[in-house]
């Protein structure tokens, strides 16, 4: 009986240690553009180039918010036409 036990414990261990080594789902490869941005994080890069950068997100955010207010705008025309 205690042999049988034995054997039991054994594979299950055996299978336990299988078991923990697969991986259900792949490791997806790291994507080119996160790679790019990570880098451009952690370069230093001249203030002057920052400062140009801010500068194009800054202009793309206002402009963006000037569509949005317009576009608001002509819902309410709509709106009460």
């Amino acid at each position: 009986m205690a042999s049988k036990g034995m054997g039991v414990l054994l594979l299950l261990g055996i299978f336990a240690v299988t078991v923990s080594q697969i991986s259900a789902f792949p490791t997806p490869a790291e994507d080119d553009k996160a790679v790019v941005y990570n880098r451009r994080l952690t370069e230093e890069r001249p203030i002057q180039e920052q400062i140009a950068e801010a500068d194009d997100v800054k202009a793309a955010v206002e402009s963006a918010g000037k569509w949005i207010l317009l576009r608001q705008s002509i819902n309410i025309v709509i709106t009460y036409i």
